[in-house]
């Protein structure tokens, strides 16, 4: 058994649940997930103008009902 065999496993499972979850969002507001990224992306540009972020620490999800952002990390 490999030092890294299993972290390749862990990453490829998080990747599955992000597309499986913006699928899902997608389906659910009936939008195209190209729109659905293209709105996160310019979301977070706004939000960057004016709170230090980064895209790892900048979240958004999406419902029917609401719209949650989420910023994690450490304060400067």
């Amino acid at each position: 058994m490999g030092l890294f065999e299993g972290m390749d496993k862990k990453a490829s499972v998080g990747i599955a649940k992000d597309r499986l979850r913006t699928v899902l969002v997608s389906d659910r507001i009936d939008c195209n997930p190209n729109v659905c990224e293209l709105f996160q992306k310019d979301l977070f540009l706004t939000v960057s103008k004016y709170i230090d972020t980064t895209p790892e620490t900048f979240d958004v999800s999406v419902t029917r009902s609401r719209i949650t952002i989420t910023l994690t990390g450490e304060r400067l």
